[in-house]
């Protein structure tokens, strides 16, 4: 049931030849167009309770996509292109049985700055910031090959290892 201050879209005839032209009646059209606005709003619905990260492996499997969203790390206000785990020392007290953990995190900024950081601190600090997928590069050097992704961030195109994405 539509609200009567809802307008109807108008038809407008446009000359067309005799072959390309159909004729049905307005409830049958009426009852085609009730169920397309039903099935966008359905696919809304679902876009808004899928879980996002499904709908992104999805999407990239299905490369009819043309854009294609990421996250990526932010600690301190610096976008972080990289990371190194520095120490991990994971063990069991002897003397008292409780476990302790030290692990330590190295990361590189986009500033080319480098700085170590507690490995719990980093999880607490850092956030996570959708950019827009511009350019996906692959190139193969001494160690291999590599996958960069050009990120586009508030309008500022960056470039980031593929590793160090999501």
């Amino acid at each position: 049931m539509s609200n009567m201050n809802e307008k109807e879209p108008e038809l407008k005839k446009v000359p067309s030849k005799p072959e390309d032209t159909i004729t049905i009646p307005k409830s049958e059209f009426d009852s085609v167009l009730e169920k397309i606005k039903k099935m966008e709003e359905g696919q809304k619905m679902l876009e808004n309770v899928a879980d996002k990260g499904r709908l992104a492996r999805w999407q990239s499997q299905h490369r009819d996509f043309k854009e294609k969203v990421v996250r990526v790390t932010i600690v301190e206000g610096k976008i972080v292109t990289g990371w190194k785990m520095i120490k991990d020392e994971v063990g069991k007290n002897p003397n008292t049985g409780l476990w302790f953990e030290k692990q330590i995190i190295e990361l590189h900024f986009i500033d080319d700055t480098i700085k170590e950081y507690d490995y719990a601190d980093f999880n607490r600090m850092s956030q996570k910031v959708p950019g827009t997928v511009v350019r996906d590069n692959k190139f193969t050097d001494a160690d291999g090959v590599h996958e960069v992704l050009t990120i586009d961030i508030d309008g500022k195109e960056i470039d980031i290892d593929v590793r160090f994405i999501n």
